[in-house]
């Protein structure tokens, strides 16, 4: 996460992770899909934030619904609580039935869309 909200207003507080979140949205899909490949089997989430186009970050959130599928195959979200999407635009409704498809809901406590 690049840039975390306070009580106070929405965007305020840049993380050291925001340089490589950008960075990691500025790789081709073809690299970022090999990493969620790596990634995938070790990955346990909790939360899944996606976004972009934000204070700081003014990369635009380049996932789009096949590379959601790669990042979240059926059954791998059973135990998410939190799921955020913001300014996430290539995310459609078909990438909507991915992340049903994986279990996405049963745990959820917190559901944000958000579009710009």
């Amino acid at each position: 996460m690049a840039e975390v909200w306070n009580d106070q207003a929405r965007w305020l507080i840049t993380t050291a992770e925001a340089l490589q979140v950008s960075w990691l949205w500025r790789m081709s899909k073809e690299k970022r899909v090999l990493l969620w490949e790596e990634l995938q089997p070790q990955l346990h989430l909790r939360e899944l934030e996606l976004g972009g186009g934000s204070g700081f970050m003014e990369t635009k959130c380049p996932v789009d619904d096949e590379e959601l599928a790669v990042l979240c195959p059926k059954g791998s979200l059973h135990e998410l609580q939190r799921l955020y999407l913001h300014a996430a635009n290539r995310v459609t409704d078909s990438g909507l039935q991915v992340l049903a498809s994986a279990r996405c809901g049963a745990q959820l406590t917190s559901l944000t869309l958000e579009c710009e």
